[in-house]
């Protein structure tokens, strides 16, 4: 889901799946670039014989990984899934965790950020007045940009209705 933060740009962008998947790679570099954002894709598993990864073998070089990368230079702000997986999504409730862990070991200060919570289509309507919208001028680009991501338009289409909406958590008041 693409966040008003990346729309402007600046920003080291790490995902940790589907390097090999030449489709979602070029996709997702070309978010990047048109965002305005320098981006890494890693190769670590989506899917293992059709079913979705659980990562068992690859956690502990996962780990590792984000320890190199939050050891390389002092990151300003760090964002990254909830713990919830914003929608539920396995691999981004282990993203959380495992960034989480490794932000805690190898960085100081207070600033990891969470993306924002999750509302399901259905329950907007109770929530909507409390969440903190974003310029038209963002939606328009987040939109944009997830038009790129056409291997994905069933889940980019599912989650729409959050587009306008934008807080990030500080980790520390999640």
């Amino acid at each position: 889901m693409g966040r008003r933060h990346l729309t402007e740009g600046g920003w080291f962008v790490v995902c940790l799946t589907n390097g090999y998947n030449e489709v979602r790679k070029n996709e997702f570099y070309e978010v990047m670039k048109e965002s305005g954002n320098i981006g890494l894709i890693l190769k670590y598993p989506d899917l293992v014989n059709g079913k979705r990864s659980d990562w068992a073998t690859s956690k502990p070089q996962i780990a590792k990984d984000l320890d190199f990368l939050m050891k390389y230079k002092h990151w300003g702000m760090v964002a990254t899934h909830n713990p919830n997986g914003e929608y539920g999504h396995i691999h981004h409730k282990m993203t959380s965790k495992l960034m989480t862990e490794s932000y805690y070991k190898n960085c100081w200060g207070n600033n990891l950020y969470y993306f924002e919570r999750y509302y399901s289509a259905r329950r907007m309507p109770a929530v909507e007045a409390s969440l903190k919208k974003v310029p038209q001028s963002s939606v328009d680009k987040k939109v944009e940009l997830l038009k790129i991501y056409k291997s994905q338009s069933h889940v980019v289409g599912e989650h729409m209705h959050l587009a306008p909406y934008e807080e990030w958590i500080r980790a520390s008041e999640w």
